[in-house]
């Protein structure tokens, strides 16, 4: 049976146990996706400044992840 899941950072924690850990996706767009949850909280949750280069990191790595995924549903067909 599915887990259920409830909140993004279990979606993010069963992303890096069924594709990450299993060699699916490299670990560098595990942690892209984990750091962009993480500007992604801090900007919804707390007052404050973001630097650039943690801008950028979310502004410019999704192009990887997507084609990471894109790879993964290549290779399922």
């Amino acid at each position: 049976m599915p887990e259920t899941v409830k909140s993004h950072s279990t979606v993010i924690g069963l992303f890096g146990k069924h594709i990450v850990q299993t060699g699916r996706m490299d670990t560098e767009n595990g942690r892209l996706l984990n750091r962009a949850h993480q500007l992604r909280n801090l900007t919804d949750y707390n007052v404050g400044t973001i630097d650039h280069d943690r801008i950028e990191v979310v502004v410019i790595g999704p192009e990887a992840f997507v084609s990471g995924i894109q790879l993964i549903l290549r290779k399922k067909r």
